[in-house]
């Protein structure tokens, strides 16, 4: 390493780097008088770099209709897709991409007798949640585009419906 830096003040007399929105230009002059120049693109930033692939997410997307979290991460590893960092998905990895790009399986339904004080009509499907408190509220439902497809107001816990944390997709 000494040696390097040895040599390098031998040959270097000045560098000026300067850094624009998408180039990164370094101009060198060298020991007699001689000058070059590098340009390189600025780098992605590393949270880009590591970023779920749009192929990845549209795949685990699909696959969460038919399949729970540690059957997909078992399937992304057979068909050998990996993460933005080139590791292998595994279960918290498929479960941070579907709760961070809001992914749900196409349909869910709730059906009459699982809503206290409502009625749910069993044919409209999508992600049943519950809006307000713990004690009651509205139980809503959404399209896999978020828009709210049905409201239902309901007082107490509601029989099938998932908690969350406590292991549901």
């Amino acid at each position: 390493m000494r040696e390097r830096k040895r040599i390098a003040r031998l040959l270097l007399t000045d560098v000026t780097v300067t850094r624009t929105s998408h180039t990164i230009t370094a101009h060198a002059r060298l020991a007699g008088g001689q000058h070059r120049t590098l340009t390189l693109p600025v780098p992605e930033p590393a949270w880009k770099i590591r970023q779920a692939k749009a192929a990845t997410i549209n795949e685990i997307d699909k696959l969460l209709d038919h399949h729970t979290s540690a059957e997909i991460a078992a399937i992304l590893q057979a068909r050998g897709l990996a993460n933005g960092e080139g590791r292998p998905y595994n279960l918290t990895m498929v479960q941070r991409v579907i709760r961070t790009y809001q992914l749900f399986p196409a349909t869910q339904d709730v059906h009459d007798g699982d809503v206290r004080g409502g009625h749910v009509d069993p044919g409209i499907p999508g992600i049943w949640r519950r809006v307000g408190g713990h004690g009651g509220g509205d139980l809503v439902t959404v399209s896999r585009r978020g828009e709210q497809l049905a409201a239902v107001s309901v007082a107490g816990p509601v029989a099938g419906m998932a908690v969350p944390g406590t292991g549901g997709r």
